[in-house]
């Protein structure tokens, strides 16, 4: 009388197991599935997207006739938020000089490049022209010279690759805190007609070799375009 009983129990054992082991493999592929689109999601980052806003959202700037997706926070003056086209924008730029070094903000000013010229310019045609001093050298690579006092400039040291038809050039100066890093300028013309003024600290320049590279990130990110 019992083995009826015993049969059933065994059928929905059997049952149940059949269906425990469909929802294992579901489960399984449920997650395969996720596991392949989050890879192929990482995949398609580029580094470009390393350096974009949390959420995403851009701001549309037009300058020298180049449209740019800005991401908010990169903006240094609040007043320049709801301006479509502008004449100026000033950027905090998050780069990085090494995977295992922490991210640094350079200051960038974007400028139409009408009126102003590349600091390589300036090194031959003004620069050299205004110093009295023996050539600084530094573990760098880069040869200093200091400016002599006078046309404006004043305590100010030029860093510059004493190779490169191109140079990389940098005016640097002490800043009025001595306790502060000395601040650097160098003016890039880019390709796309946006002339960019970058302030960094003195320090930066060990890096000097891949700042560009470096610069190429959050550049490209806004449309800027290449460096050179």
């Amino acid at each position: 009388m019992n083995r009826p009983n015993a049969q059933n129990s065994s059928e929905g054992t059997s049952k149940n197991l059949g269906f425990n082991l469909i929802s294992l493999v579901l489960m399984v592929t449920l997650v395969t599935i996720g596991v392949a689109y989050t890879i192929d999601a990482l995949v398609r980052h580029t580094e470009t997207d390393k350096y974009l806003a949390d959420d995403g959202y851009r701001l549309e700037k037009i300058i020298a006739g180049v449209t740019l997706k800005v991401p908010p926070a990169w903006l240094i003056d609040p007043a320049q938020i709801p301006e479509k086209f502008a004449d100026r924008l000033d950027l905090l730029l998050p780069v990085k000089f090494g995977p295992d070094l922490p991210t640094q903000t350079i200051r960038a000013t974007l400028k139409p490049r009408a009126g102003i010229y590349a600091s390589a310019q300036l090194l031959d045609t003004v620069y050299l022209h205004r110093d009295n001093t023996p050539h600084l050298t530094a573990d760098t690579g880069l040869v200093g010279k200091n400016l002599l006092a006078k046309d404006g400039y004043q305590t100010e040291t030029v860093w510059y690759d004493p190779i490169s038809p191109n140079p990389f050039v940098a005016k640097c100066a002490q800043q009025i805190t001595l306790t502060d890093h000395p601040i650097c300028l160098r003016t890039l013309i880019l390709p796309s007609g946006i002339a960019v003024t970058l302030v960094f600290e003195e320090r930066a320049l060990r890096h000097w070799r891949i700042m560009d590279q470096a610069l190429a990130h959050p550049f490209d990110a806004i449309g800027a375009g290449p460096l050179h």
